[in-house]
């Protein structure tokens, strides 16, 4: 069932101020962010930066200031093909967002990690599974400039097959659709070892975007001018 698109905005508001202002909406223009968590991985990004080439799109990539530590090239590819970079931690650990300490260390650690990638600050921060602890987003704005992004809809794709998970998508990518895929596996995955299933709905999906006149877009582009810090 596809769900109004009136009504899947107001949830997102109401989702957002649970997620104590964590963006996970833009605004209704014509265009989505398709947005890739937990790489670079020397497997997977590099198949899906191709599929993105061959359609004229362009995404932003969450990484884990680890993965970025074993193929700082490959980030660096990411950027230089016109993408975006972002923080996702080092460690995908939700343990992070409960120790103050630590989940500024690692969040320390990425951001200079994508910085040197992408040769500029990063702008936005995911947290992994969306475990917010006891962190607030409005703090690590003041604080360090960063915004806190999740999603509109997730691909499922660490659990679903390419049909299903550009069925999933198709239903739910409306302007302004923040969609959460992923490009790598995080550490101790309980779900798969292999991103297979998001390269291949991935072309799929880019076509649904055409055929709905969305253009797929940075967060950046999505989102417009940077939120204000004060």
């Amino acid at each position: 069932m596809t769900v109004p698109t009136a009504m899947r905005r107001l949830f997102l508001r109401v989702y957002s101020k649970w997620l104590r202002g964590a963006v996970t909406l833009g605004p209704p223009e014509p265009k989505v962010a398709l947005t890739f968590d937990d790489g670079p991985d020397d497997r997977w990004t590099p198949e899906i930066l191709g599929i993105l080439a061959e359609h004229g799109a362009r995404a932003t990539f969450f990484m884990l200031g680890a993965q970025i530590e074993r193929h700082p090239a490959l980030a660096g590819r990411v950027a230089d093909e016109g993408h975006e970079l972002a923080v996702h931690l080092y460690s995908h650990d939700r343990a992070a967002a409960d120790d103050d300490d630590r989940f500024r260390d690692e969040l320390e650690r990425t951001e200079a990690l994508v910085r040197a990638a992408a040769g500029a600050p990063p702008r936005f921060i995911r947290f992994p599974f969306a475990y917010l602890g006891r962190q607030r987003p409005r703090r690590i704005l003041s604080e360090r400039g960063l915004e806190t992004a999740h999603w509109s809809i997730s691909s499922m794709d660490s659990r679903y097959d390419p049909p299903r998970i550009q069925r999933r998508l198709e239903r739910a990518l409306i302007p302004g659709a923040i969609a959460l895929l992923h490009d790598g596996v995080g550490p101790n995955s309980r779900y798969v070892k292999s991103r297979r299933s998001t390269v291949e709905a991935l072309p799929g999906v880019l076509r649904c975007c055409r055929e709905k006149a969305l253009a797929p877009v940075i967060l950046s582009d999505l989102l417009g001018p940077p939120r204000e810090t004060a």
